[in-house]
């Protein structure tokens, strides 16, 4: 497994990415995103995407902007 460093910096916002990992005998890359789960929370929590998190996600944005979104 390789695994990049996480950034150390005052101004981290949702959707910044802290953490990559890769896992070449897997053939799979996972990032870790710091995000909220209540909008409202002052309190932030990691998020954990695996590539096919992140293929659903660029499948439906996709979609999205054929529809003019």
């Amino acid at each position: 497994m390789k695994t990049t460093t996480p950034r150390e910096q005052d101004n981290v916002h949702d959707g910044t990415i802290l953490v990559v990992q890769q896992f070449p005998d897997d053939g799979c890359v996972a990032f870790t995103i710091l995000g909220r789960h209540d909008i409202d929370s002052d309190k932030p929590s990691i998020v954990v995407f695996d590539m096919d998190d992140l293929k659903v996600i660029a499948d439906e944005y996709g979609r999205m902007k054929e529809l003019g979104a």
